[in-house]
Order: C-alpha cells, then sequence, then structure tokens
C-alpha cells in the first residue's frame, strides 16, 4: 500500500511520525509524498492552535479531493477541539402540511453545490407565522450543538408546523451533530456528511 504522511506541531510530532514511517515500512508499505495520489493519508497533528486546525483540515480536503477512494486518517490531540464559533439563525415559518396534521418532529439537513446546508425543523405544534423560531448554534471544531429556541409573538396568525434555516458557515467535513429543542423537550443526534447532494435526517425523540 503507498501511504503519504503529513507532520504538524512539534517535535514530538516528528518523532511519532518517524516512528510509523518505521513501522509501515517494516510491514511492506510505501511512503509516498503526501501533494501525489496514495492509498492511504495520515495527517499527524497536535492542533493547539487554530491556524494548526485550519491546515489541518485544509490537508484532509486536499487528500480527499486528490484521492477520493483513499483512507484519510488523522492523529490528533482529543483535547484540542479549537475555538467555539457561535451564531443566530432566524427561520422562515411554513406550513408541510395538507390536511392540518403535523408531521412527526423531525429536522431534515440537504447540502447544495455551494456548500450551504438547508436544514428543515419538521412537526413544530402550537405555532403561527406571528411567532419566531430560531437556532442558537456553537461549533467547535467538527462538534455542532443546535439549540432550538421558540418566541411567541402578538396577535393572530397561520398556524406553521416547520421552519427553514440555511447554514451557510460549515466546511465540506463530517460533523457530530446535536440538536435539542428545550420548548419541546425533544432532541436527536446524527453525523452530517457536508457534501453537495448529500442528505441526512433524524426524528426527534424525548430528550431525557
Amino acid at each position: 500500500m503507498n501511504i503519504a504522511i503529513y507532520t504538524l506541531g512539534c517535535k514530538v510530532n516528528q518523532y511519532e511520525t518517524a516512528a510509523m514511517e518505521r513501522i509501515l515500512t517494516d510491514r511492506g508499505h510505501v511512503l509516498v509524498p503526501f501533494d501525489g495520489p496514495a492509498d492511504a493519508y495520515i495527517v499527524n497533528t497536535c492542533t493547539v492552535t487554530a491556524v494548526s486546525d485550519k491546515k489541518s483540515r485544509q490537508m484532509i480536503r486536499r487528500a480527499r479531493k486528490r484521492s477520493p477512494a483513499a483512507v484519510v486518517a488523522v492523529c490528533v490531540k482529543p483535547a484540542s477541539r479549537g475555538e467555539a464559533i457561535e451564531h443566530l439563525l432566524g427561520g422562515r415559518l411554513c406550513s408541510l402540511s395538507e390536511n392540518g396534521s403535523a408531521d412527526e418532529p423531525a429536522v431534515d439537513f440537504d447540502c447544495d453545490e455551494s456548500g450551504n446546508v438547508l436544514l428543515l425543523r419538521r412537526g413544530l405544534t402550537g405555532l403561527t407565522d406571528a411567532d419566531a423560531v430560531s437556532l442558537a448554534i456553537t461549533v467547535i471544531g467538527f462538534d455542532v450543538r443546535i439549540e432550538e429556541r421558540v418566541a411567541k409573538g402578538r396577535g393572530m396568525g397561520n398556524p406553521v408546523d416547520a421552519a427553514v434555516f440555511t447554514l451557510d458557515f460549515l466546511g465540506h467535513e463530517r460533523y457530530h451533530v446535536i440538536y435539542r429543542s428545550e420548548v419541546y423537550s425533544l432532541a436527536a443526534s446524527l453525523t452530517l456528511h457536508n457534501r453537495p447532494g448529500l442528505h441526512a435526517a433524524r426524528e426527534l425523540k424525548v430528550d431525557s
């Protein structure tokens, strides 16, 4: 197997890479340049800073683009998750039901060609278009935590059962997503791979 290794970080990381190279060559694998085709890529990084985090993600994307069928492994310090980036999104309320019965509570994620993710929250109850639904989103590395918030409006409105949001800040990566609605005491978790045309959905369950 042809294996390429890219190292970020201090001398400790370089020593680790040298040790991996010896083990791999002893087992008959061939070391090849990282900027060329390979059967597997290894990114060895401690990701102590945001700069090295960004560089690591760049190397992962390059490897995937260069050899889509290759295995990409990342050696990373578990405690290094990067800084928290927060977003607050307002949703567009709408009605999906035709007979007045709402869908089961769920979240749908659709990834488009530009890298945006369309999030559809289905199964809202007791709301009208005079109300508001927003999402407080925290991104730490590849972990995404979404907190659903509901604000009741004044006056009468037309019934709604869904809200649509556009997430335009995620890279072309695989994320672990946790979605929680404190108002409805519901939650779901899923893996979201932000690639054009991919879809992910989860039913919201009672949050215990």
